[in-house]
């Protein structure tokens, strides 16, 4: 009898570290990291640029990548199809970080922001604990149907990010090259048009499948006559939750600092 309760006992136990297990970790894959990753073709990028979003976020690591250390990311985690698809195929840096973003944030989770973006409050002021996937909605002078997603955040294996990525390597691979064709801003509406009837995108949360998706609106007081006064706010108010261009630091025309 008492071997049979000791069985018994050892067998719940095992149960129980089994369960605990199981909850740490799909509660880890379902938490968007705090890493902050950015983007631009080399590393001569100021200071202020890291220091802005460290500022803010001292519970994050932050991370800037090259575009070798890009290529050198897409070959060990995705192998040479993708690496020079992104190296060779397309030919302008804003798109080769479109692509990019959606491979390392798939692969490990977490935050990704142009590398112009300067951040006014901390990310967890305005990136819910129970969203898996954020980004911001167009100006509606400038666009009502498409997305700006020039600040993601996501969990890792998220399968919208996974569905961004067969795009580009099931389609886009086999078309002319076309800026705005490979443009993130087409890409990502597309695919979560396909999982939800959305003519117009508007901010709040969506529940697709077991996604909760957060938008946040852009807002560009005089269209795209003056895109460096662009910003994006808070879903709760007027405030400004990041710039999308620091016009003083960086020129959007040539894609490089001042």
């Amino acid at each position: 009898m008492n071997k049979t309760i000791y069985i018994i006992s050892i067998i719940i136990f095992i149960i129980l570290i089994v369960s605990i297990i199981y909850y740490l970790y799909t509660r880890k894959s379902n938490e968007i990291p705090k890493v902050i990753y950015q983007t631009y073709k080399d590393k001569n990028v100021p200071q202020i640029v890291k220091e802005r979003w460290m500022k803010l976020n001292p519970e994050y690591q932050y991370h800037l990548y090259d575009d070798q250390d890009c290529y050198d990311f897409l070959m060990k985690y995705y192998g040479k199809k993708h690496a020079d698809f992104f190296k060779y195929k397309i030919k302008d840096g804003p798109i080769k970080s479109d692509f990019w973003r959606v491979c390392i944030l798939y692969q490990f989770g977490g935050i990704y922001a142009d590398i112009d973006i300067v951040p006014h409050v901390p990310i967890r002021e305005f990136l819910d604990t129970d969203t898996t996937l954020y980004t911001c909605i167009s100006e509606p002078k400038i666009s009502s149907t498409n997305l700006n997603p020039h600040f993601i955040a996501a969990t890792p294996k998220n399968i919208l990010l996974k569905h961004c990525i067969d795009r580009y390597m099931t389609e886009k691979i086999n078309n002319p090259y076309e800026y705005w064709e490979y443009s993130i801003t087409e890409i990502m509406p597309s695919v979560i048009r396909k999982y939800k009837d959305i003519k117009i995108f508007k901010p709040g949360k969506y529940k697709i499948k077991n996604q909760i998706i957060q938008l946040s609106q852009e807002v560009c007081p005089k269209g795209n006559l003056d895109l460096n006064i662009c910003y994006i706010k808070s879903n709760s108010n007027d405030k400004k939750i990041m710039s999308n261009r620091d016009g003083n630091l960086y020129s959007s025309v040539s894609h490089s600092f001042n």
